[in-house]
């Protein structure tokens, strides 16, 4: 059921590309994407009376549209996200593929999100500065972390007179991943409420604008005009442009599998 990967790569590729540098992408590509899945299996059905592979493209597929719009409508992801992720299992409709998908889609996912706040924190010349800022203020609740993991550690070793664990490498690095991990989540908090909110004037509006009070669909442009005929500012917010983590996982899978065993 992977003979649709390619071309759900180089579609899902020009998606995330789009998404990149304009944050929206436009309706045609899912439902080219979602077409050319549905139509290719059905002509496998229509060619060798084995219907499987187009019941999986259309269960499948919609079963992840469906979570994807939840999201969505939960104000978590754009539409653009939910649409295609379902359309690549709409074309690659194997739920082994799937599950390994998943499991790679989070930790890329979390890879993804961290480089691209870095990126967009270094930016803005003040980022260093509300950062430490929330460091000094916060420290006691970002060491509490990295506590509450070692005390964790010492007393499961202590219940069961093991200590092998606690003094190896790995515990080490364990702590390590987890303190930064802590930092890190501070780090994000900052460029969340610095860098992805903003109060701008009407005049600045531009379609593809996301309004703070809306769930994440872009302003058209009527909807531009009336904005600046009642108001003279707005806060619009910026969300992490998420789509090339599709593309991205799925190169990922289609090379290395689940990497979650790997690591």
């Amino acid at each position: 059921m992977l003979e649709l990967l390619l071309p759900a790569l180089l579609t899902s590729s020009v998606a995330g590309l789009w998404d990149l540098k304009t944050t929206e992408v436009p309706d045609e590509i899912p439902a080219v994407m979602i077409f050319s899945g549905i139509f290719f299996w059905f002509a496998v059905a229509i060619s060798t009376g084995n219907a499987e592979p187009l019941m999986a493209s259309l269960g499948l597929g919609s079963a992840v549209l469906l979570a994807g719009l939840v999201l969505y409508r939960k104000g978590q992801w754009g539409a653009a996200d939910a649409w295609i992720f379902a359309s690549i299992f709409y074309m690659i409709p194997s739920v082994g593929f799937f599950a390994s998908y998943t499991i790679n889609f989070f930790l890329v996912s979390v890879a993804y999100m961290a480089v691209y706040s870095v990126v967009l924190g270094f930016r803005h010349r003040n980022t260093l500065g509300l950062f430490a800022g929330d460091l000094r203020r916060r420290w006691k609740y970002v060491a509490a972390i990295p506590a509450a993991f070692v005390a964790v550690v010492m007393a499961l070793s202590l219940s069961v007179s093991d200590f092998s664990f606690a003094a190896s490498p790995s515990f080490l690095f364990i702590l390590a991943l987890v303190s930064f991990m802590a930092v890190f989540w501070r780090y994000g908090v900052v460029v969340e409420k610095h860098m992805f909110r903003k109060r701008v004037s009407t005049k600045d509006l531009k379609p593809g604008d996301v309004l703070e009070s809306s769930i994440w669909v872009g302003l058209t442009k009527n909807e531009v005009r009336k904005l600046r005929a009642g108001k003279k500012y707005v806060t619009v917010k910026e969300g992490v442009r998420f789509v090339p983590v599709f593309p991205i996982t799925l190169a990922v899978t289609a090379f290395f599998g689940a990497l979650l065993p790997l690591l």
